[in-house]
């Protein structure tokens, strides 16, 4: 191959990233909104259901015992009592004997409705890059209106640590019409393990499809005002260093590229929090698949449409190069 220097850049084809909402965060994670998103929510077609569940409504995941996962920048070492638990009532829990992590995509008050109602879960991937996705499918809330309900899934990937709460189909009477104290809580929270001490949070407060992002240091749960449209994805993308491979040029020259390889994103960040300038994803052949123009510490590419194999992140004002593998 020849050297990436020699990558002729001019007259290429230039595909749009696509357009979300970000909101700055905490060190921790980026929030984005997506209203609709086509890899939204769709139904598990293998998922294991849940049945049974204890008094505390709890459910403890086995499968993935000795696999690590990383959330608020603490790695969770699962087996014994590091384990994840899946509430019956829109909660996941990644906890050891120190703290708890726990995502929440409707909670407060969830219940089934009848024997269509199903809570399950699905694993996916080789080991090191799990997806772990639980569905809760035809729920409804206590506190709602007649003849409510509503499908959510919430979504963790080993790899790249990004977090998604998913929104399926809903009741019209579910848009609207809760209080922060009678809403679905969605979210995520880092606490003790009786979760009486709250150290990190980004939480979602006020209208369902315009949130507002809490990250005070509260373990204070307000609900959201309705659960937003079908189709609305809640995505929380790590910060911290996830990583399966740093690139040594682009580290050498003060930023972080990962997770590599990268499945559906790919951060892109300085060390040092100096704006990084335009950047470009080239193909092989030199081709650009996507870029962006803002001058930023840090991108969220999101390179799922990208067909697999491998890519070059390219950033412009430096002149480096780095490659990345797409599967």
């Amino acid at each position: 191959m020849a050297p990436m220097n020699t990558l002729r850049i001019a007259s290429l084809v230039i595909a749009a990233l696509v357009c979300c909402t970000r909101v700055a965060s905490q060190e921790n994670y980026l929030f984005e909104h997506v209203p609709a998103d086509e890899r939204a929510y769709v139904d598990l077609p293998s998922d294991v259901a849940i049945n049974g569940f204890d008094m505390n409504g709890l459910f403890t995941l086995d499968e993935l015992s000795g696999e690590t996962f990383t959330l608020f920048d603490r790695t969770f070492t699962l087996g014994g009592t590091n384990s994840i638990r899946i509430s019956a009532h829109g909660e996941v829990q990644v906890m050891n004997d120190n703290v708890t992590s726990s995502i929440h995509v409707a909670a407060g008050g969830a219940t089934a409705i009848d024997q269509s109602s199903r809570i399950s879960y699905a694993i996916s991937g080789p080991w090191g890059e799990r997806v772990l996705t639980v569905q809760y499918k035809h729920m409804r809330f206590n506190e709602g209106g007649p003849d409510n309900f509503f499908n959510a899934q919430i979504r963790i990937e080993q790899a790249s640590g990004i977090i998604e709460l998913r929104y399926g189909t809903r009741s019209q009477n579910n848009g609207s019409g809760f209080s922060i104290f009678t809403g679905p809580k969605a979210g995520l929270l880092l606490a003790s393990p009786d979760e009486s001490t709250c150290f990190e949070k980004a939480w979602l407060t006020g209208l369902p499809n315009s949130p507002l992002m809490d990250y005070s240091a509260s373990c204070d749960r307000p609900g959201l005002l309705g659960l937003p449209l079908p189709g609305t994805v809640f995505r929380f993308v790590p910060t911290f260093s996830i990583i399966i491979s740093v690139l040594e040029d682009l580290h050498t020259n003060g930023h972080l590229l990962f997770p590599n390889p990268a499945a559906d994103h790919l951060l892109l960040r300085s060390t040092s929090g100096a704006p990084i300038g335009p950047i470009r994803v080239l193909d092989v052949g030199g081709q650009v698949a996507l870029q962006a123009g803002a001058s930023t510490d840090r991108y969220v590419l999101d390179v799922a449409t990208l067909a697999p194999g491998t890519y070059f992140v390219h950033v412009v004002e430096t002149g480096t190069f780095a490659r990345f593998l797409k599967l």
